[in-house]
Protein backbone atom coordinates (compact mmCIF):
# COMPACT_ATOMS: atom_id res chain seq x y z
CA UNK A 1 0.00 0.00 0.00
CA UNK A 2 1.29 3.48 -0.88
CA UNK A 3 1.03 6.33 1.60
CA UNK A 4 -0.31 9.42 -0.19
CA UNK A 5 -0.11 11.84 2.74
CA UNK A 6 0.13 15.48 1.61
CA UNK A 7 3.21 16.26 3.72
CA UNK A 8 5.85 13.55 3.31
CA UNK A 9 8.38 15.59 5.31
CA UNK A 10 6.36 15.16 8.49
CA UNK A 11 8.24 13.04 11.04
CA UNK A 12 6.07 10.00 11.69
CA UNK A 13 6.15 6.21 11.47
CA UNK A 14 6.09 6.27 7.66
CA UNK A 15 8.92 8.72 7.05
CA UNK A 16 12.17 9.74 8.69
CA UNK A 17 12.75 13.19 7.27
CA UNK A 18 14.42 16.51 7.74
CA UNK A 19 13.43 19.92 6.36
CA UNK A 20 16.60 21.74 5.38
CA UNK A 21 14.85 24.81 3.98
CA UNK A 22 11.18 25.64 3.91
CA UNK A 23 9.82 28.94 2.59
CA UNK A 24 6.82 30.08 0.60
CA UNK A 25 8.93 29.75 -2.58
CA UNK A 26 10.81 26.49 -2.13
CA UNK A 27 11.27 23.43 0.02
CA UNK A 28 14.48 21.44 0.46
CA UNK A 29 14.16 18.18 2.37
CA UNK A 30 15.71 14.81 2.90
CA UNK A 31 13.13 12.06 3.19
CA UNK A 32 13.60 8.41 4.10
CA UNK A 33 10.23 6.62 4.11
CA UNK A 34 9.81 3.37 5.97
CA UNK A 35 7.01 2.37 3.58
CA UNK A 36 6.25 3.32 -0.04
CA UNK A 37 5.32 7.02 -0.11
CA UNK A 38 3.70 8.91 -3.01
CA UNK A 39 4.92 12.50 -3.25
CA UNK A 40 2.00 14.92 -3.40
CA UNK A 41 1.16 16.38 -6.82
CA UNK A 42 1.30 19.86 -5.28
CA UNK A 43 5.09 19.45 -5.06
CA UNK A 44 5.23 19.36 -8.88
CA UNK A 45 3.26 22.59 -9.38
CA UNK A 46 6.40 24.76 -9.39
CA UNK A 47 8.92 22.11 -10.40
CA UNK A 48 10.95 19.58 -8.49
CA UNK A 49 14.50 18.19 -8.42
CA UNK A 50 15.27 14.87 -6.76
CA UNK A 51 18.62 13.24 -6.00
CA UNK A 52 18.42 9.57 -5.01
CA UNK A 53 20.85 9.26 -2.08
CA UNK A 54 20.16 5.55 -1.54
CA UNK A 55 17.59 2.93 -2.46
CA UNK A 56 15.09 3.23 -5.30
CA UNK A 57 12.63 5.83 -6.54
CA UNK A 58 9.80 4.98 -8.91
CA UNK A 59 8.45 7.58 -11.36
CA UNK A 60 5.56 6.39 -13.50
CA UNK A 61 6.91 3.06 -14.86
CA UNK A 62 10.63 3.80 -14.42
CA UNK A 63 12.91 3.09 -11.48
CA UNK A 64 15.84 5.30 -10.43
CA UNK A 65 18.71 4.27 -8.15
CA UNK A 66 21.40 5.81 -5.97
CA UNK A 67 23.19 8.73 -7.59
CA UNK A 68 20.52 9.47 -10.18
CA UNK A 69 19.14 13.00 -10.42
CA UNK A 70 15.76 13.98 -11.81
CA UNK A 71 14.44 17.41 -12.72
CA UNK A 72 10.83 18.07 -13.66
CA UNK A 73 9.67 21.56 -14.73
CA UNK A 74 6.66 23.33 -13.30
CA UNK A 75 3.29 21.66 -13.95
CA UNK A 76 4.80 18.31 -14.90
CA UNK A 77 2.51 15.38 -14.40
CA UNK A 78 4.22 12.34 -12.87
CA UNK A 79 3.39 9.73 -10.26
CA UNK A 80 6.45 9.72 -7.99
CA UNK A 81 6.81 7.05 -5.30
CA UNK A 82 9.66 6.98 -2.81
CA UNK A 83 10.08 3.25 -2.17
CA UNK A 84 10.53 1.97 1.37
CA UNK A 85 14.12 2.26 2.54
CA UNK A 86 15.21 4.89 0.02
CA UNK A 87 16.68 8.25 0.95
CA UNK A 88 16.02 11.31 -1.23
CA UNK A 89 17.18 14.91 -1.35
CA UNK A 90 14.24 16.90 -2.70
CA UNK A 91 14.15 20.52 -3.82
CA UNK A 92 10.70 21.69 -4.85
CA UNK A 93 8.95 24.90 -5.79
CA UNK A 94 11.90 26.82 -7.25
CA UNK A 95 11.37 26.11 -10.95
CA UNK A 96 8.03 27.89 -11.35
CA UNK A 97 7.53 31.18 -13.08
CA UNK A 98 8.05 34.29 -10.97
Amino acid sequence: MINTEQNPTKNDAQSNSENILFSEYERVSIIAPTEDLALPATWLANGIEILVLSGDLQVNNSRYQQGQWLRYPAHSVHFIVALAGCRLLIKAGHLGSA
